[in-house]
């Protein structure tokens, strides 16, 4: 993500979580609020790759935030405009996470859907990503998978 489209990602950010019929009211103000301008430019200044956008014809249609947690990367969030959708936006979002997070130092990522998530029910698995946990009530009150994929790197180390 460039500086500059900080507030369009964050605009991107609430348009995608509004709507979300899977996602209680907390958690849709929530996340709105947590994914401020402000805060993902801070994201960007501790890890330069935990914003990243998908661009068509120099309009961001998507993003990713991740973060690195202990040799771990996170997955917090892959957001596609609607119009964007089904082009494969956020498996090359998805792709590109997975690519930092060699860069990055980490052995593994991770991340979390609600149960009701029908697409991220689908683009996880074909991505290689293995279901290794089903909470009840717990984020937000709500139920969630948990998801993880192994990264494969002969030169990885656990030094940063």
């Amino acid at each position: 993500m460039r500086e500059t489209e900080a507030e369009m990602v964050a605009t991107l950010v609430r348009d995608i979580v509004e709507p979300l019929t899977y996602y209680n009211q907390l958690a849709r103000q929530s996340e709105i609020a947590k994914y401020s301008a402000d805060h993902l430019l801070a994201s960007m200044q501790e890890d330069p790759h935990s914003v990243a956008v998908a661009r068509v014809d120099d309009q961001v249609v998507g993003f990713s935030i991740s973060r690195f947690d202990d040799f771990l990367i996170w997955i917090s969030w892959i957001g596609v405009h609607p119009e964007a959708r089904r082009s494969g936006v956020a498996r090359a979002l998805l792709a590109d996470i997975e690519r930092t997070a060699v860069l990055r130092g980490a052995h593994k990522v991770w991340a979390d859907s609600r149960t009701d998530n029908s697409v991220m029910a689908v683009l996880f698995p074909q991505a290689g990503y293995e279901r290794i946990a089903t909470i009840a009530r717990h984020w937000y009150q709500q139920d969630f998978h948990l998801w993880q994929k192994l990264i494969e790197d002969s030169n990885a180390s656990t030094s940063r």
